[in-house]
Parts: structure tokens; sequence; C-alpha cells
């Protein structure tokens, strides 16, 4: 029976060592948690589970041919050892980030060093299966436990590393910590019987009696959980690292891209204003005066396109800027409800409710501008056919709240909290192709929170949508 588990427990610790070491030579990019911590781990999984297959083949010869192998039982503890000052080398990384490659060195040499002192002295006479068992138990009380305890302390020192939005990494960084704390206590508590004064109490033929299962199986399953937890954390923070790192070059590219493009559609902008400005004979046709027409359209189309962009690019970057002064918000909200998008307004009728006695504001008014044709536009595409859109405004104390409402199918209940993220657009919207970048929302959020306010929506299947954002009343003077 005995070889099985020790091939089993072997076989686990092997297996975990490939998995780890496979995974830290697979990921590439940034990580909160270094991937020279998994090389770490996936070396002690190794050194470790060989040591346990050293064991098993020891085992069996000495059932075969009744030979106790001495030495080479030696040689197998020292392997232990070894595997266990690689743990410790593990915990000071974690620990020491700033001087992590001395700070691991350190802790390895130091840990053998403390391993050499304490076997010298807890092995008196000639070297014996008794002297083995003690010197085996003094390498786990001596090195197993303080390695242990060390990876325990820089993985909580890690998890405490990770930024709020990374809460789940942080979770399954603590739960590893955990699990190696739990692995810790059966691996370097319970040993093999000698002298030493622990080991007569608890060791691992007491420990088996009690609970009728090899210890063997325990420390197994531990480091499994182990292997899970820190592969799974791992994963979370390099992925979402690597996330971070094309959403910069994505904005990078957009922001290139839409600064280099204002120059062009400015020219052609330009050219199509003159020549709606020539008199009506020198046109060639009626045909042209409408391409003249397209034309020009096209050209706002595509510069409120790099304006979005660019927006989106300053709000992603957090260089997104406003002026704000003193404002009056009733001319305001007249002009935008007369300027409305026309293409958005097309068979809409727009209405603003009397708002009633609104205090100023502190804003920008064309970014505030800017926040109600990006919701106007989004009600005119969203809602029935020659419905109402309403305006409306109210005020209290601190803030002064503006509302757009609009009669249309509404927005899933699954699709509200996500409707004001970037370039995120409802399945309704896709399949009904009403175009758009998914930027507008987005935009309007940035601009409201800039302001130090905040914007909601409210919306009911087949009914009404409300779209509602605040404003900071000004101080008064």
């Amino acid at each position: 029976m005995m070889q099985y588990v020790l091939l089993a427990y072997g076989a686990a610790f092997i297996a975990t060592g490939l998995a780890l070491g496979l995974q830290a030579r697979a990921t590439v990019g940034r990580a909160a948690i270094p991937r020279p911590v998994l090389w770490l781990a996936a070396a002690f999984a190794l050194v470790h589970g060989a040591s346990d297959w050293l064991q098993l083949s020891f085992f069996l010869e000495q059932r075969e041919h009744g030979v106790p192998f001495v030495r080479l039982c030696a040689a197998r503890v020292a392997v232990l050892a070894a595997s266990f000052a690689i743990l410790a080398a593990f915990g000071a990384f974690l620990v020491a980030p700033a001087r992590r490659g001395r700070a691991a060195l350190l802790a390895a040499v130091g840990a053998l060093g403390a391993w050499a002192i304490g076997v010298a002295a807890a092995v008196q006479g000639p070297l014996d299966m008794d002297a083995l068992a003690a010197m085996e138990g003094a390498t786990r009380y001596l090195l197993g436990v303080p390695a242990c305890a060390l990876a325990c302390v820089g993985l909580e020192r890690a998890r405490r590393r990770l930024p709020p939005e990374e809460g789940r990494t942080a979770r399954l960084v603590g739960a590893t910590a955990l699990a190696i704390g739990v692995y810790g206590f059966f691996t370097g508590v319970v040993v093999p019987r000698s002298d030493l004064a622990v080991a007569r109490v608890l060791n691992v033929q007491t420990f088996g009696a009690a609970v009728h299962v090899p210890v063997e199986l325990f420390r197994a399953a531990s480091i499994a959980v182990v292997a899970v937890f820190l592969s799974e954390a791992f994963v979370r923070a390099t992925a979402g690292r690597m996330r971070d790192d094309v959403e910069q070059l994505r904005d990078g590219f957009i922001s290139l891209v839409a600064h280099d493009l204002r120059t062009p559609l400015g020219t052609v902008e330009t050219g199509v204003t003159l020549l709606e400005r020539l008199p009506p004979g020198e046109h060639a046709s009626e045909r042209e005066e409408r391409v003249v027409r397209a034309i020009h359209s096209s050209v706002r189309t595509m510069r409120k396109i790099v304006s979005d962009l660019l927006d989106a690019s300053r709000i992603e970057s957090q260089r997104l800027s406003v002026s704000r002064e003193r404002l009056e918000l009733g001319p305001l909200l007249l002009r935008a409800v007369e300027w409305a998008p026309a293409e958005a307004m097309l068979g809409h009728t727009l209405r603003l409710e009397p708002p009633g006695p609104l205090a100023p504001v502190l804003a920008d008014p064309v970014r505030v501008e800017q926040v109600l044709t990006n919701l106007l536009s989004n009600a005119g595409k969203y809602s029935y056919p020659e419905s109402e859109i309403v305006i409306e405004a109210r005020c209290d104390a601190r803030v002064v709240t503006i509302s757009v409402t609009n009669l249309g199918p509404g927005i899933p209940a699954h699709d509200l909290p996500r409707v004001f993220a970037r370039h995120y657009r409802t399945s309704a919207a896709e399949s009904g192709h009403v175009p758009g970048l998914g930027l507008g929302l987005y935009i309007a959020r940035g601009l409201v929170e800039a302001h130090g306010g905040r914007i909601w929506v409210e919306s009911e299947a087949g009914g009404r949508t409300t779209f509602r954002f605040t404003l900071p009343v000004a101080a008064r003077r």
C-alpha cells in the first residue's frame, strides 16, 4: 500500500511542477505576480517530487533486498532540504520585490546553512535508520516550517500590493497563502517518529493511526490546491496587465489616426463650403448641388467621429480637461433643443419641460451641450418612429439634475450596467444596424464625471428610457 501512496504523492508534485513550468514559459506580459515566482514554485514541486520518488525507490529496494541504503536515504533528505530552500527563495522573492534576486539567493543559502547546522546537531553517532528519521524531522522542522511561513508572508504582501480592481486575483493569492500554510503543517510538523521532542508526540505514525489516511495524501492535496490557485491568480493578473497594454496601444493608435484625419477633413470641408457659396449660375447642375450637400454631410459625420475618438482617447488616458465657469442652464437647454442633431431627430418631436428656478452650475458650456447632444442623438436612434423626446431639469440645494426621456423598446436589464462602457452596444443596436461606434454614452459619462457629477439610466421594456445626469450647483457669490 505504501508504494502506491508514495507513487501518487510524487506524481502530484511532478505534475504540479510541470504545469507551473509550462505556464510560466508560455505566459507573456507584465504581471503583478512576477513570472519568476512560477518558476520557483515549479522548481520546488519538481525537486520535492523527485525526493518522494527517491523514497519510493528506496522503499521498494529495501523490501526486496532487505537493504536500508542508508547513505542514499541521506541523499534523499538532502534533496528534500533543497526543495525547501527553493520554497524559501519563493517567499523571499515576494517579500522583497525591489531586491528579489538577492533576497531569493540569500534565503536559499541561509536555509541550507541552517539545515546543515540543525542536522549536525540532531544526528549523533553513526548514520543509521533512526538517525535518518531524526535527520528528516530536523529538516522538516528547521527548513519546511520556516520556508512555508516565508511563502505565506510573501503571498500576503503580494496580495496587498494588488490594486482594488483586481479583487478576484487578490482573493486567489490569499487562498494560495492559506493552502501553503496547510501544506506547511502536514509537511513540516507531521514528521517521522524519532527522539526529537515533538516527533515523539506528533509524527507520521500517530497521525495515520488517528485519521487512518496517510499524511502524504494531505500533503499532495494541499500542494495541488496551491498550484491551482497560484496558476489562476497569475493568469488573471497577467491577462489584466496585457489588456491594459492593448488598451493603451489602441488609444495611442486612435489618437494618432484621429489627429491625422483632422487636416484633410478640414481641407475638404473648406472646399465644399466655398462651392456652396458660389452663385447659383456657376453650378453645373442640380445633381452636382446634391453631391456637394452629400459631401458636406459626410464631412460633418466624419468630423463627429474623429472628435468622439479623440475624446474617448483623452478620457481613457485621463487627459480630458473641462473649463468650468458659472453657467445659467436655461439658455443652454433652449439652444440644445433648437440645435438638436437633425439626423437623429428626424420624425421625432422634441419637448423641453418648463424648468422651475434653476441655480447656476459650475460647468463647461461646450461640454454640457456635448453631453446633451449625445443623449438626444442616442434617444433619437432608439425611439419609436415619430415619438416624443422630453428634456427636463430639476434643482435641489447641491445639484441640478437634467434628464432626457424617450419612448422605445427599452434597454434589457442585463445591458443596463454596461451601457456606458466604451464601444459597448446592445444586441438590439447591432441587429438593427443602428449607426454608431458605441462612444456617445461613454463620452457623456466621462464629461459628466469630469464635472464632478454622475450619470445613470432608468429603462423599462417597451416603455420609457430616461438618462439622467447631475451638475454641481455653483457657490453663491
